[in-house]
């Protein structure tokens, strides 16, 4: 009876632990309309981005791809093609979403119950629809038949004569005063394009030469690079690490015009020695070199 009854117990115990186990959602469909994607899924996953000039990574965590469409082809101005495959299985399953671009663009993602619904060109307005101008009311006209003058008197009649022959014509209205010139906004001179994160390894792709200053920051530890007269068109601002030193990459622009400056934080796990090789338009920073 010992032996039964231990065999039942754990019996039960497997049947329960298993049923409390979340199953892996499944990638159903990549669906494209326009400039948007929808992403749509079996179930709830939670995922990561990674911003590139030319594309945009979306990591599914614990989702299989399934028997999805594997490329979808654009049919908007920014969206040239989207593809998904089994990114990894084993230690955890995920899913890569990549949705190649036909240039650089701001991107939103949203959630749809389970799906995904990423909008290229978020701040985008449709054109409105010019109104018709409305009809000027037509005032009634009322006739009045006003009595017949008396006769005026010769001499009064020739006085008004002189009067109306000498009356001093009306002055023109003065014009408008011209309107005040608006000093146009002069753009930075370079524009940080992308930051792409490697293997204790960071590139920043930007669209010019440009002249930057290094800062060593602790606690946590990182390395400030302060791009000078830069701009950002970063839609992410903030981009994983890989390997033993890097922890993650975050930018952000200060200021506007042409004076605006953009800081970009390399954060480590810990000390470590780097090394940074300028290139016209590319800024490679390597750790532990």
């Amino acid at each position: 009876m010992k032996t039964l009854s231990a065999g039942l117990i754990i019996g039960s115990l497997l049947l329960f632990g298993s049923g409390s186990a979340r199953a892996a959602a499944t990638l159903k469909a990549v669906a494209v309309d326009g400039d948007k994607v929808e992403i749509q899924l079996s179930g709830h996953a939670e995922y990561k981005t990674m911003t590139l000039p030319s594309k945009l990574v979306v990591d599914l965590l614990d989702t299989n791809v399934g028997s999805a469409a594997k490329t979808v082809d654009g049919k908007g101005e920014y969206l040239l093609k989207a593809r998904a495959a089994q990114f990894q299985s084993k230690p955890e399953m995920v899913t890569r979403v990549v949705i190649e671009l036909k240039s650089a663009v701001k991107n939103k993602i949203d959630r749809a119950g389970d799906n995904l619904v990423i909008v290229l060109n978020p701040d985008a307005k449709p054109a409105a629809k010019a109104a018709a101008p409305a009809a000027a009311a037509i005032p009634a006209v009322v006739r009045v038949q006003a009595p017949p003058a008396p006769a005026a008197a010769p001499e009064a009649a020739a006085a008004l004569a002189a009067m109306v022959a000498g009356a001093v014509p009306a002055m023109p209205a003065p014009a408008p005063a011209p309107a005040p010139a608006v000093p146009a906004v002069v753009p930075p001179a370079v524009t940080l394009l992308g930051i792409e994160a490697g293997p204790d390894v960071v590139g920043l792709r930007l669209s010019g030469a440009v002249d930057y200053k290094t800062k060593y920051l602790a606690d946590p530890a990182r390395l400030e690079i302060t791009l000078a007269s830069t701009g950002s068109q970063m839609t992410e601002n903030s981009v994983p690490g890989m390997g033993n030193f890097l922890k993650k990459v975050t930018s952000q622009q200060v200021g506007s015009g042409a004076t605006a400056s953009t800081k970009v934080l390399v954060y480590l796990q810990k000390p470590v020695s780097y090394s940074i090789d300028k290139q016209k338009g590319f800024l490679k920073i390597l750790l532990n070199p």
